[in-house]
């Protein structure tokens, strides 16, 4: 999905619903305690079959989603990853029109579990996804997705804050080896992510799928040397 929307609230998802303006890409970023309150509604609103109203007893709404053939919800396989095969399996089912429900869904939760090789293969199903297909993504750490899963999809903020950088931190301090850390990779991802939002600037994507692949590589290996390699090419110019 093209041109993705950043709404802040998803006590205004009623709203959007009504106005037909929610999109076949969801993506909820924010804690997981009150993703976890959203996503039993969200389900049902997706799937149900006539008024998607707490009382509604239509087949969809009474029958236990693990149960339901209309959803999938995808999950780490290996405890690490959700990996490629999940996501093939996944547009294989998704070929088929729904069998109760308007429509099909698919939950991807955490999305920041997805492997590189998934999150490739997951891209070519959201340029086109079929009409009666929804994607829900969730992650409380967006900034270790790829900026292109985020721009193919529509954004909801849950009431969240991810809180206050820490005193002093600049992206400068990237270009010390011993503060290079997971952290720090993940303020500086955040960094970059505002900015290209509020510039636009190309620079500034670039910087930003850098750090998303920098974070992985030093959670895999730890190796400072490895992440400054990857990211002295695309720093942007005049970044603090």
């Amino acid at each position: 999905m093209k041109n993705s929307r950043y709404l802040d609230e998803w006590a205004g998802l009623d709203e959007a619903w009504a106005r037909e303006r929610v999109g076949q890409a969801l993506f909820f970023e924010g804690a997981e305690s009150t993703w976890e309150r959203l996503k039993p509604r969200l389900v049902r609103q997706l799937l149900c079959e006539a008024t998607a109203q707490a009382d509604c007893t239509c087949r969809s709404c009474q029958t236990p989603l693990d149960r339901h053939p209309d959803w999938r919800r995808l999950t780490p396989a290996t405890r690490v990853h959700i990996d490629k095969d999940q996501i093939v399996e996944m547009t294989e089912w998704a070929e088929t029109r729904p069998l109760w429900s308007p429509r099909k869904l698919v939950v991807i939760d955490p999305a920041d579990k997805l492997s590189r090789v998934a999150e490739s293969h997951l891209l070519k199903h959201l340029e086109e996804p079929p009409a009666y297909l929804v994607y829900a993504l969730w992650s409380s750490t967006p900034d270790q997705i790829l900026p292109t899963i985020h721009s193919r999809c529509q954004h909801w903020r849950l009431a969240f804050s991810p809180g206050e950088a820490p005193a002093g931190w600049s992206l400068n301090i990237l270009q010390q080896k011993d503060q290079m850390t997971l952290d720090n990779v993940l303020w500086a991802a955040r960094y970059a992510r505002e900015r290209y939002r509020a510039t636009g600037r190309a620079e500034w994507l670039r910087f930003w799928e850098a750090l998303a692949d920098v974070h992985r590589t030093l959670a895999a290996n730890g190796n400072p040397d490895l992440a400054l390699g990857r990211l002295y090419p695309v720093w942007p110019e005049g970044a603090p």
